[in-house]
């Protein structure tokens, strides 16, 4: 404590209380607390993993219910560590301790290994969090939760191959409809295909489709070329905004029509793994025509 006199006035400095706290000390506790957690889950040594958690500890594991307690701990470790080829190796580790020293956390990345159908092992990365805190002395972990890092099946929107397959799908109908091949269409669209021209109602279905192109072609041949194109996948669906130009040319002569338009695809997985569209849009840029 400092003091001075001001003006006649004893003015008392405290300096803040020295916090006598290691923490350099407790990140290295619970550093070597977190290394015996994972070699428990590691070695699979249960009992050892459940001496490692609070009595009141939640479990918050992902696509399941959460378990709190001891023995809700036990249920699920036991459950998890008898899945058929389970294994678990931990990597880095982050180690972090609140100022107070009695709270911290760990956040590490594993990979757990289990048995795949085919009985061939099928891996999973996971991003394991456990805020530790001290009981009785020692760190041992109250929550505890994870996430995989790894998109699941049908999920990832990045998927090379499924654009490609979509991409010379979508090649392959522009070339058929500007043929006027109506038995190639057949084949790239789904059987309960939903097709919507401008200008006229709607229709569903193989038969419903070739009567309407069938109709066309009798009328006009159409040349296509799509401009652009913006997909987006979503498991087993993707949607597909499409810029495209048109000149449409009618059978019993006459000045051919050049027009831009837009378009929107929905394509569908099948159960071979193939896509097809399911759901055709479009329109034209081009005001209506005189007197319409």
């Amino acid at each position: 404590m400092i003091c001075v006199m001001s003006s006649g006035v004893l003015l008392c400095a405290c300096a803040p209380p020295q916090s006598s706290v290691d923490l350099g000390a407790e990140q290295a506790d619970l550093r070597a607390a977190a290394d015996a957690y994972h070699e428990a889950g590691q070695t699979v040594d249960i009992d050892s993993l459940i001496d490692l958690y609070t009595n009141d500890a939640l479990i918050l594991p992902p696509n399941a219910a959460e378990e709190k307690g001891l023995q809700g701990v036990r249920s699920f470790i036991d459950g998890f560590s008898q899945t058929p080829g389970f294994a678990i190796r931990f990597d880095d580790m982050t180690v972090e301790v609140a100022a107070s020293g009695d709270m911290g956390y760990t956040l590490a990345d594993a990979v757990i290994s289990v048995e795949g159908p085919d009985g061939e092992p099928v891996q999973d990365r996971i991003r394991d969090f456990h805020l530790w805190k001290k009981q009785d002395g020692k760190w041992k972990v109250a929550i505890d939760i994870s996430n995989s890092e790894i998109p699941l099946p049908g999920v990832d929107d990045t998927s090379e191959a499924d654009r490609e397959a979509i991409s010379q799908l979508r090649q392959r109908e522009i070339e058929a409809f500007s043929a006027g091949d109506v038995e190639a269409l057949g084949s790239i669209f789904t059987e309960d295909a939903v097709l919507m021209p401008p200008n006229e109602p709607g229709f569903q279905g193989a038969e419903a489709r070739a009567v309407w192109l069938r109709g066309l072609y009798e009328e006009a041949s159409v040349q296509g070329v799509y401009t652009g194109t913006e997909l987006t996948l979503a498991g087993d669906w993707a949607f597909e905004q499409i810029a495209m130009a048109l000149t449409t040319t009618p059978v019993a002569g006459g000045v051919a029509v050049e027009e831009v338009g837009k378009a929107l695809h929905v394509y569908r997985r099948q159960p071979d793994g193939s896509w097809k569209i399911a759901l055709d849009i479009w329109n034209t840029d081009s005001p209506p025509a005189s007197g319409q």
